[in-house]
């Protein structure tokens, strides 16, 4: 049933007074950093230009799951886990960063153990990654827990729940298993993580020279 001229009047004013030269709505971010299959190649070329120690580059079927978000990421985050030795972190700083980088946006990141950052008041310091649409997290599950005033706590659930309240894009890499991100950050984060960020498995040997 269509809504009445004059409560559409009423919310159409709420929503611009809202909005502060900002739409007031909830909307995913879609990105595309070019097309198939192109982005095969130039995935192949920043793999390894970035990581000199490989001596020969090994093509895996993961990294068809990876291009396919890099050209339409559906509005949704990427989360990479699994296997060590798969090339998680070099598909963040060696291949995203830098095609971010030629197409004028802005990846800014860090490895996770840098998350219990802490003030000299003993508070996490997190503002500075409130303003960050995309962001990365590096080997997620390597950071230690918070200990603030004998509470301790998972800082990467700050972040987890500040994304979804903004529809934040969220790049990670980490070595977990679902059996160990489940125990060490239980079911609402990976309801959350299923919710925000396209998942990948990374199976198999490490490719480590």
């Amino acid at each position: 049933m269509e809504l009445d001229p004059k409560h559409k009047e009423m919310i159409d004013k709420a929503f611009a007074q809202l909005s502060e030269g900002r739409p007031y709505e909830r909307r995913y971010t879609v990105v595309s950093l070019g097309k198939l299959p192109i982005l095969n190649d130039v995935f192949t070329e920043c793999f390894k230009r970035y990581d000199k120690t490989l001596k020969e580059f090994k093509w895996l079927p993961e990294y068809y799951k990876v291009t396919e978000w890099m050209a339409d990421n559906q509005g949704k985050g990427l989360f990479m886990y699994g296997d060590c030795g798969r090339g998680k972190s070099n598909i963040i700083l060696g291949v995203l960063k830098p095609m971010f980088k030629a197409l004028n946006k802005y990846l800014p990141g860090f490895h996770a153990s840098q998350l219990p950052n802490l003030n000299l008041d003993g508070t996490w310091n997190f503002h500075k990654y409130r303003d960050w649409k995309f962001s990365y997290i590096d080997e997620l599950g390597t950071e230690s827990r918070v200990n603030n005033y004998g509470e301790r706590f998972e800082p990467f659930n700050e972040i987890i729940n500040k994304a979804e309240q903004d529809l934040d894009i969220l790049i990670i890499s980490s070595n977990l298993s679902d059996a160990q991100f489940l125990e060490r950050y239980g079911d609402r984060t990976m309801d959350r993580i299923n919710r925000l960020c396209k998942i990948i498995e990374f199976s198999g040997e490490s490719l480590r020279p």
